[in-house]
């Protein structure tokens, strides 16, 4: 049976967001995490990162009113720990998991994990997670 357009559950991302599709991978992605697309290992792949990053985004997307850990998605997924922390990272960073979801704890959703340095990842000091700010251009300045 298909699925009309009233059945489909709309989900928020950001403005500057507004790249991504799920049939498609875009230029940010591929800028971003260059390992998956140079050729130099079979374990990353571009068919690999699209499973990695779909399965990611669905798992958000089973409830998002609910924040997404890195740990949960380590317990699903096979590979090495630290791609899929990149993989996990440019996707929130992006807002395509977690965005707008308010945060009860002080713990990153990486859970002590460290960042990576690759995708400037800010701290936030104040708690103020619950608003947005809209800029022109890419987070963090640029990707």
């Amino acid at each position: 049976m298909d699925r009309t357009s009233q059945d489909l559950e709309l989900y928020t991302i950001p403005s500057y967001s507004s790249w991504f599709s799920w049939n498609n991978i875009h230029e940010v992605e591929r800028f971003s995490l260059r390992e998956f697309f140079d050729g130099s290992s079979v374990t990353r792949s571009p068919r690999i990162y699209k499973e990695y990053r779909d399965f990611i985004i669905s798992k958000y997307r089973e409830d998002p009113s609910r924040k997404l850990t890195f740990t949960e998605v380590r317990k699903s997924l096979v590979g090495d720990i630290s791609v899929l922390l990149k993989v996990f990272t440019f996707l929130e960073k992006w807002g395509l998991i977690n965005f707008n979801v308010a945060d009860n704890s002080e713990k990153n959703s990486y859970e002590g994990s460290a960042k990576t340095a690759s995708f400037g990842v800010e701290e936030e000091e104040d708690n103020c997670r619950g608003r947005v700010k809209v800029e022109e251009g890419a987070p963090y300045g640029g990707w």
